[in-house]
């Protein structure tokens, strides 16, 4: 069963800070449109909407895909239904 619920595709990007003693860093980001800015992608894995990642190797670029907010995705649904079944 394919799933038609909307979903984005987000653009993800590495940010790369230099510090003064010219150490540097990197981690991948993503703007998440549930918090309105910029998270780190290891963020968005234990999010409701969080589906999955895509990677293209030839143009070296990746693609988080999440549900929109305002649909029910069936992570949700699966946690209502086993938080129903917990009450009873």
């Amino acid at each position: 069963m394919v799933s038609r619920a909307p979903y984005y595709e987000l653009e993800v990007r590495v940010r790369k800070t230099l510090a003064a003693d010219g150490r540097s860093s990197s981690h991948s980001t993503v703007y998440c449109p549930r918090q309105m800015r910029t998270v780190r992608v290891n963020e968005c894995v234990d999010c409701q909407e969080y589906i999955g990642l895509s990677f293209d190797q030839e143009e070296q670029s990746a693609l988080l895909h999440c549900y929109e907010s305002s649909a029910t995705s069936p992570r949700q649904s699966l946690r209502r239904f086993l938080e129903a079944g917990e009450r009873e």
